[in-house]
């Protein structure tokens, strides 16, 4: 029976069936702000992590491990030369064999400098580009290996005390107040110090700031012939007001610019600015949504995915519409680790029936969305228990009160998912806006009857 549909199962016992398998779908989770981040203590334990992150790019809060050690126990503990020669003799080599490659990817290239800064004194050339928050962080690695290969003895302040990127306030204060009066004054106003991108990073992770007044997501059309025939896909733009021209000197004023990255260096710009995730998931929703039908490879746009399934990230407006379009992706990755990312929003009530409606409503109107991709996922997280499928019953009610998308051929399958919803919440339509959508469809077939059900469902009577 659990197999059948919903519809199919009411007809053979004459009840609404209800939910079915409400534990074959647990919400899934990852480490929140709640757990803390330990520095590193030991030097053996600085080259183990170190030698871990430079073949693994992380995860992010391991390289803040490492960058924090190497200024609070590593550079101490290069006074023991023989020592420290022995015990960081293969992390030295196996930096050097990395940088002699034709190409090696950020942020494994900037950390192969700072091992080698460190271990061998080595200087590198000062970064130029600072467009973007990947730039911003190789530009405060460059201060880290600058501070490594000259010996200086000062502890940074930046190392995040949760997962997420965020420092606590009251220990970034008392990490300030550890600092001499001089140091503490370099650092804060000083551009020119090897010291100001760390605090301004622990500022920014400790307190936020640099949040625009508002954020849009406009979508335009691209068309284009080949071979005689017409070809066309939607993508979209992010227009954010009042932003600073791009600067390392303004991490936070870089959250939403456009980058190409490696999966595991989004990962750890998804750090930098914690306090502001809806602008990391509004540069996801324009990252990702140019590309949702996979014009080009890019797995690492799955960073942007990836703390929607912490339960402490709030999801605003940008954050669900990020969903609706993740649960659009033809790559399964995508399209998957959004539904898992929906299902745990929903489950932690950190997004409603009317929030994500709103996103469905906003996605829908782009042009872009196969309506047949989201049926699929979104009843396979109404399947996961009664919460989750009242709130995409009625989710998808307020998709049909806008009406957006019903021009679309496929319109239909979430006609037929809104039906196969009643029968497994026992919900009836209560919009006018959605009957007057259902009843102007000029269609037959499975779509047809699924709409003709719907209206005798409702609690409005229909002339």
């Amino acid at each position: 029976m659990d197999l059948l549909a919903p519809s199919v199962r009411a007809d053979y016992d004459g009840n609404e069936p209800g939910v079915a398998n409400t534990d074959a779908l647990v919400a899934p989770s990852v480490p929140g702000a709640a757990e803390t981040v330990a520095s590193i203590g030991t030097l053996n334990e600085l080259v183990e992590t170190f030698a871990a992150v430079l073949e693994n790019q992380g995860p992010p809060v391991d390289i803040e491990r490492v960058i924090d050690g190497v200024a609070r126990v590593g550079i101490p503990a290069s006074s023991d030369e023989a020592k420290f020669q022995r015990l960081t003799g293969a992390l030295a080599n196996r930096a050097e064999k990395l940088l002699e490659r034709s190409r090696t990817d950020q942020p494994r290239a900037a950390l192969a400098q700072l091992a080698l800064a460190w271990t061998r004194g080595l200087r590198s050339t000062t970064p130029q580009a600072e467009k973007s928050l990947a730039d911003f962080l190789v530009f405060r690695l460059w201060c880290a290996s600058e501070q490594a290969a000259s010996r200086v003895e000062q502890p940074l302040v930046s190392l995040p005390t949760s997962p997420d990127g965020r420092i606590d306030p009251q220990e970034f204060e008392a990490r300030l107040a550890g600092l001499t009066d001089h140091q503490r004054r370099v650092a804060e106003n000083d551009r020119d110090s090897l010291f100001h991108l760390d605090f301004l990073l622990a500022s920014l992770r400790a307190r936020g700031g640099g949040i625009p007044e508002r954020m849009l997501i406009v979508w335009k059309k691209k068309t284009w012939e080949a071979g005689g025939r017409k070809y066309s896909y939607h993508y979209p733009l992010l227009e954010v007001n009042d932003l600073p021209n791009p600067s390392r000197f303004d991490p936070a004023g870089l959250t939403t610019a456009h980058f190409s990255a490696t999966l595991e260096m989004r990962r750890w710009c998804a750090t930098v600015n914690p306090h502001w995730s809806e602008g990391w998931f509004a540069a996801g929703c324009r990252d990702l949504g140019g590309n949702l039908d996979w014009w080009h490879a890019d797995w690492s746009t799955r960073a942007y995915l990836e703390p929607l399934l912490d339960s402490s990230i709030h999801v605003g407006d940008m954050g669900a519409l990020l969903m609706a379009l993740g649960i659009a992706a033809k790559e399964a990755g995508e399209r998957g680790l959004a539904t898992d990312a929906l299902l745990a929003a929903i489950s932690g009530s950190r997004v409603d029936a009317a929030a994500f409606g709103r996103a469905l409503s906003d996605a829908a109107g782009s042009g872009a969305i196969k309506f047949s991709r989201w049926a699929k996922q979104l009843y396979t997280v109404a399947q996961s228990g009664a919460a989750a499928a009242d709130a995409i019953f009625r989710a998808v009610e307020a998709l049909f009160e806008t009406g957006r998308g019903r021009e679309n051929g496929d319109f239909g399958r979430m006609v037929e998912l809104e039906y196969e919803l009643a029968h497994l919440t026992g919900l009836k339509l209560r919009s006018p806006g959605c009957l007057r959508t259902l009843g102007a469809l000029k269609v037959g077939g499975k779509t047809g009857r699924a709409a003709s059900e719907l209206l005798k469902r409702s609690t409005i009577v229909t002339p």
